[in-house]
């Protein structure tokens, strides 16, 4: 399959050279699709299971044509416009980007949603509320959680620039958690979704960071390779964000980027501050300590499903705990709620056959989508990858 970069099909042009622009991508097996259905209508607080945004990867590559083969060829994990790191000799992929050479500089001045998008964003983040996809902090009701986050708002590999400015958890809910949720809020059309009326794509692609008007907030994850060579998967469950049903693998620990993790008031950063926002994360759902664990960034990439929202991942060595060791541990983290113990899992989910080695999953889409999270999916790959060209061995 053909991938081919040229201007996104507009309204405006005359149908003839619609036409043309369709037969060419035909004939070279590009497939494409001008928008994404709507995967939700309308507010309804008793809908618990319709999702928010698209997940499936056959429609995404149709409207983000421009990554069909980059994704398939990457084992169909769901993210685009990935870049590999290292850590200066101390770990990461030796042809990846150095980290310790990326510059990260701050804006101050926090994210505003565009006006277009306040009705939109203040129903989204009210439903969120009552289908208890936010966290409730006081019994009164009245406080919900809302970290303070950090927007990706430029990022040039060329340059080694990487910019951050605060964004909040609620304008996280407002943009990329609720794409394709025709709320009836975005404009006059019952059907408009802020993917397909207001964000678009750019080339048959993500818009860049400094064009996209989502929050973008980046998030951090890890797996954890154990002492007695096992990876650590867990079952995350799924009644949170855009997420619901009963569970499917993913990473050993993950969350978004806390602001507080950036140095107070600077205008730069050093990556550090992003490795110390993955270890906070590591605390709260594995109850594990810096020093008990070796923590090495793997890759940087932006997911399709939620109009390209950053993550970094990593790949975390534990030399002295086995993975029954850092479960037991995890039982009695904070963030313990948000994994499901394999026991709670039914011979009918699919789940089930792989519950002894979830990095068995054949690498096709039904399994993927059926099994895994994007991010787990994503970030087991990247590992076991890692893994390989280092030539260390992973058991069962």
């Amino acid at each position: 399959m053909a991938t081919v970069k040229v201007t996104v099909i507009e309204d405006s042009w005359p149908t003839y050279l619609k036409n043309t622009v369709r037969i060419l991508f035909k004939d070279l097996g590009v497939i494409m699709a001008e928008t994404i259905e709507p995967t939700r209508f309308g507010v309804d607080d008793k809908d618990k299971k319709t999702p928010f945004v698209q997940d499936k990867l056959g429609p995404l590559l149709r409207y983000y044509y421009s990554y069909q083969d980059s994704v398939q060829n990457n084992a169909a994990v769901g993210y685009a416009e990935m870049v590999r790191l290292r850590i200066g000799n101390n770990g990461g992929f030796k042809d990846g980007l150095d980290v310790n050479e990326l510059r990260i500089e701050i804006i101050n001045s926090e994210y505003k949603i565009n006006e277009r998008l306040r009705a939109h964003a203040d129903v989204a983040v009210k439903l969120f509320k009552d289908l208890k996809k936010i966290k409730l902090l006081t019994e009164d009701g009245l406080v919900y959680e809302n970290n303070e986050s950090a927007r990706v708002c430029d990022w040039s590999v060329k340059e080694g620039k990487f910019v951050l400015m605060p964004a909040w958890y609620f304008d996280q809910v407002a943009t990329n958690l609720t794409l394709d949720w025709a709320s009836g809020y975005v404009d006059s059309s019952t059907k408009a979704t802020i993917r397909n009326n207001v964000e678009g794509r750019m080339n048959g692609g993500l818009r860049s960071f400094r064009e996209s008007q989502l929050a973008n907030t980046l998030g951090v994850a890890t797996y954890f390779h154990t002492s007695d060579k096992k990876i650590l998967v867990v079952i995350r469950g799924l009644d949170l964000a855009i997420m619901s049903g009963v569970g499917k693998f993913h990473c050993s620990a993950s969350g978004v980027f806390k602001w507080h993790n950036l140095p107070g008031g600077a205008k730069e950063a050093r990556f550090s501050s992003i490795m110390n926002g993955m270890r906070e994360e590591i605390w709260e759902e594995l109850a594990l300590k810096e020093y008990e664990y070796e923590l090495i960034p793997l890759a940087f990439g932006r997911e399709l499903a939620r109009g390209g929202k950053p993550q970094f991942f990593f790949y975390a060595y534990c030399p002295n705990l086995t993975a029954d060791e850092v479960i037991a541990r995890a039982n009695n983290a904070i963030e313990r709620k948000e994994r499901i113990d394999k026991s709670e899992i039914e011979p009918d989910s699919p789940l089930f056959r792989w519950l002894d080695d979830p990095a068995s999953v054949p690498p096709l889409i039904e399994y993927i989508e059926s099994c895994f999270t994007y991010e787990g999916w994503a970030g087991l790959k990247l590992l076991q990858t890692y893994l390989a060209e280092k030539g260390i061995a992973v058991l069962k």
